[in-house]
């Protein structure tokens, strides 16, 4: 594996974040970043039209930050894959490609004729034991999603070194490989979906995506307090979980989506301290846009009992006083757009 100059591109149905690095010395060095708003009226669908917009509006994107590379690493949402990680068996290589397919067809809904079937080895001993287990990423992407992004890709005039998950992106940004990092559970909010990891020494354990993210936050707010959704988008992201703002009105609208969530959270980690007890999580790495929510890092330690912090992808980057400053608190929303800007290849 080596590192090949690219771009990352994590495109969501109304927003592109972008992230381009330079190899620097043993590091990365961040030379530029964006985060645009799709033009109202376009929306990343599997529609020509909406396409062959979104691509003219992604080649101005990529001209005004100066990237010139034509080669790009692509995020898809975990609400457009079948992800699990499975554990079988100690098998040699060319008997877990025989035995995937066979695994696939108990977890993946669809036939697997209409899927592009991946999978990574997480974990496995170092040598075969009597009842070894090791423990496998499944990834099963529908043919008809990874075409959308061949086309696009085609229509921007760009070349795809690599599509992966969401959560891949993330946990390579947040924890790469370092084998002394703590073992975390990853909160990613999207629009949708929360998206959950946990990630040990480095490496996917366990992945599990919630139907419930941040614009169920905002229709809670619009509901409860007569406003427009724009309006609530800004009161969300002003006055989030706060009491003492409001009076505590969108506190109390934004809670029982949060509770709800938090109710998800602890049954995951409830079942993955069951399959590994002896390896307890020991935090929460919040990432996403609803992450800098005011008020959320305190709710969520308060509800789970464990260190919560804000994610932070370019910790590890090399950046200049002006990045950080135009960075400023947007760090979170950065996060899988930074993981496929360290995709190697």
């Amino acid at each position: 594996m080596k590192f090949t100059d690219h771009f990352g591109l994590d495109l969501g149905v109304s927003e592109a974040k972008i992230v381009y690095l330079n190899q620097s010395g043993s590091g990365y060095k961040l030379v530029t970043f964006g985060a645009v708003k799709l033009p109202v009226g376009i929306a990343f669908s599997g529609e020509n039209l909406d396409l062959e917009e979104t691509a003219n509006f992604l080649k101005k994107t990529l001209k005004d930050l100066g990237i010139s590379t034509k080669k790009v690493a692509m995020s898809i949402s975990e609400s457009q894959v079948y992800t699990r990680v499975i554990e079988t068996p100690f098998v040699s290589d060319s008997e877990l490609e025989s035995a995937i397919s066979w695994e696939a067809e108990q977890y993946v809904p669809i036939p697997l004729s209409d899927v592009l079937l991946r999978h990574v080895v997480l974990s496995k001993p170092t040598e075969e034991t009597p009842g070894a287990k090791m423990d496998v990423l499944l990834v099963a992407a529908p043919n008809t999603v990874i075409e959308k992004y061949l086309k696009l890709a085609k229509l921007t005039g760009l070349e795809i070194i690599g599509i992966e998950t969401e959560i891949l992106a993330v946990s390579r940004a947040l924890v790469g490989n370092d084998p002394y990092s703590p073992t975390s559970i990853v909160i990613s909010f999207g629009g949708t979906t929360t998206d959950l990891s946990v990630v040990k020494k480095g490496n996917l354990s366990f992945v599990r995506s919630l139907a419930t993210g941040g614009d169920a936050v905002t229709r809670a707010i619009v509901a409860d307090l007569k406003l427009d959704a724009y309006q609530a988008e800004e009161y969300k992201r002003t006055y989030g979980l706060d009491p003492t703002k409001l009076e505590g009105r969108v506190n109390a609208s934004i809670a029982p989506i949060m509770d709800i969530i938090i109710a998800e959270v602890k049954r995951a980690i409830a079942y993955y301290q069951s399959k590994k007890p002896d390896d307890p999580i020991k935090r929460a790495v919040l990432v996403g846009g609803m992450a800098k929510m005011p008020g959320l890092v305190n709710y969520l330690g308060q509800a789970l009992s464990l260190e919560v912090q804000m994610g932070d992808p370019f910790a590890n980057l090399q950046k200049n006083e002006k990045q950080v400053s135009e960075l400023g608190d947007n760090l979170p929303i950065f996060a899988a757009a930074v993981g496929l800007a360290l995709k190697e290849s």
